[in-house]
């Protein structure tokens, strides 16, 4: 007979359920790892340029390991309770336990929101928002917590985990007990010297980023840099504001552009050299200098930015030239399907179908809330596709093609997708200049 009166024991060898806490502790810690050093790897701008051939593989693998930890957390849940109960007498444990369970569910939940980005795209600035927080927060935590327990740090070995475990675990024999102990030391301090590597490594890319930054690769208003890298002048002339940039008739920019650039070398806008070519199959190609560009009628829009890595700005009051006035302009002939836009950093282009390329708020940007474009911003000229992700927008604009074949863009050719509408945004006729 049984004896149903007496607490049962919790399991603690192969298969109970000490094992299965450890099983998912291990588990989860290897894909919270992993998307620690791939998130970081996307979020840096300086590495936008050496990661553009493998950055939507990179951003794949690591929404399967998202996927992969939900499934782990759905699973720790089922157990959550009685591994509550086990922790009853530690007030410090449950504290963890319980800012643990809300980095996991708080990054599940954003997560989810930005891989289906088009779906709940009013949800994404948010929920990247959130998981930005969640990271800056959680990552030194559990680096802390992971530091704080070194010692038992053990990389997933049979004798690893709680000191009840270890007890039943380790060999008997003094003499191999304590070569296992010293092994495990070497693999302890081995573990945390690759993680300091990492760490270290992590802060030189942000020191070198900063470093390109300060040099003019992100220059913090509109300069012209003449010979190249000699000093920065204003642009001759600045653009005038119109009375609706001035104040802003969308009130001001909400949120935060964050600047990319795909090219692996810093460049600079030169205004003695620099022109904006529209040529291709058009009757009166079309060569402009900077004041000639500055001088063309401009009109305003207000529109919001979206990005497909989650951001979003909202009531950007845009300054610029209708792309239609200059298509007009030179004459487009009929052959003519496509318009390929070139940025002059000598890396990115993207195209538009020439329907896309017609619509009324399609603009050549030169201000933005007023202020002339900086260079981050794609200063002095930039393409601007307000129905469309950033990716179409080209920055630093300096030729406009007319051609008779598709293209795909820089990224499209590293696997973006080709059709970048915005959802819920009209894709043909006009749209109010001012949406309130």
């Amino acid at each position: 007979m049984v004896d149903r009166g007496r607490p049962r024991k919790s399991k603690i060898g192969r298969f109970g359920f000490t094992w299965r806490l450890a099983w998912i502790h291990r588990a989860y810690a290897s894909i919270l790892l992993f998307m620690a050093v791939s998130g970081f790897l996307l979020y840096l701008p300086s590495l936008r340029a050496p990661l553009a051939p493998v950055r939507v593989a990179l951003k794949e693998l690591h929404i399967a390991a998202g996927v992969a930890g939900a499934l782990l957390l759905l699973v720790y849940l089922i157990h959550a309770v009685r591994h509550w109960r086990t922790l009853s007498r530690w007030l410090g444990r449950r504290l963890n336990l319980v800012v643990a369970v809300l980095l996991a569910v708080g990054w599940t939940v954003s997560g989810v929101v930005l891989w289906w980005d088009r779906a709940l795209l009013p949800w994404t600035y948010t929920a990247l928002w959130w998981h930005d927080i969640l990271t800056w927060i959680g990552v030194p935590y559990l680096t802390l917590h992971a530091w704080g327990r070194w010692r038992r740090i053990d990389l997933g070995l049979p004798w690893a985990g709680s000191r009840k475990a270890r007890k039943h675990a380790l060999p008997t024999d003094p003499t191999m007990a304590a070569y296992h102990q010293m092994q495990a030391t070497k693999r302890r301090r081995l573990f945390l010297f690759a993680a300091l590597q990492l760490g270290a490594v992590a802060s030189l890319v942000g020191v070198v980023n900063y470093l390109q930054r300060s040099r003019g690769l992100s220059a913090a208003g509109p300069t012209v840099v003449k010979g190249g890298r000699g000093a920065a002048t204003p642009y001759e002339p600045l653009p005038t504001p119109s009375s609706l940039s001035r104040p802003p008739v969308g009130g001001g920019a909400r949120g935060r552009f964050r600047i990319y650039n795909v090219a692996r070398a810093p460049f600079w806008f030169d205004q003695e050299r620099w022109r904006l070519n529209v040529d291709g199959l058009v009757d009166r190609p079309l060569t402009l200098t900077w004041p000639e560009v500055e001088a063309l009628e401009r009109d305003v829009w207000v529109r919001d930015f979206h990005c497909v890595s989650g951001w979003s700005v909202y009531n950007v009051t845009w300054e610029g030239i209708p792309l239609t006035h200059l298509l007009d302009r030179v004459g487009v002939r009929p052959e003519a399907t496509h318009v390929k836009f070139y940025s002059y950093d000598g890396v990115y282009t993207d195209a538009l179908t020439l329907e896309q390329a017609r619509l009324d708020d399609v603009i050549l940007a030169v201000l933005k809330d007023g202020n002339p474009l900086s260079h981050d911003e794609g200063g002095p000229v930039r393409l601007f596709v307000s129905r469309m992700f950033g990716y179409k927008s080209v920055k630093w604009l300096s030729q406009v093609e007319l051609i008779d074949h598709p293209h795909r863009g820089f990224w499209e050719r590293l696997g973006y997708d080709e059709n970048a509408w915005i959802p819920g945004v009209p894709q043909t006729g006009p749209l109010p200049k001012v949406r309130r």
